[in-house]
């Protein structure tokens, strides 16, 4: 023990979940907007559109979900095979959960990818680099974009 306090190195869901009551307590009190950012209108749901050939073999997928973070959508993984890439699958599975993620009531997409991916793809549907974080990993640089699924709108 070291000026009153150990540091546990033990994983624990307990700690994990009192951890992130305490984290959420604490954002509530300071943010004045929490509770109307923070609604289960907005709750996790994953968006899931999978592309498979005739015999169910995946072509490309994607995952992504609306955070309980009030009107993004959160890009996580976006594929489609090296043999079917250019065919506008890609394209087709973004427009899909941007649809949905408009049906519910988000405003905005993220997502980070990094530069040996896929970040001309992104920037031709219209998503915004952002920011950038070098060496994450070593050697390689992640990219971080957005998009408001209601251009017309302000941003």
């Amino acid at each position: 023990m070291q000026n009153g306090y150990e540091i546990e190195t033990v994983a624990s869901t307990e700690r994990e979940s009192a951890l992130s009551k305490a984290f959420i307590g604490y954002n509530r009190a300071h943010s004045p907007l929490w509770e109307q950012n923070h609604d289960a209108q907005f709750m996790p749901l994953p968006l899931p559109p999978f592309v498979l050939d005739s015999g169910g073999t995946l072509l490309g997928g994607l995952t992504g979900r609306p955070p309980s973070l009030r009107a993004w959508l959160e890009i996580s993984t976006l594929w489609v095979h090296d043999a079917h890439r250019g065919q506008g699958i890609g394209r087709g599975l973004a427009e899909r959960a941007e649809e949905e993620a408009r049906r519910r009531r988000c405003h905005y997409a993220r997502l980070a990818t990094s530069t040996f991916q896929a970040p001309g793809f992104y920037e031709k549907l219209g998503y915004i680099l952002y920011g950038k974080l070098e060496d994450c990993p070593p050697g390689d640089t992640s990219l971080y974009y957005r998009r408001n699924l209601h251009p017309k709108e302000t941003a």
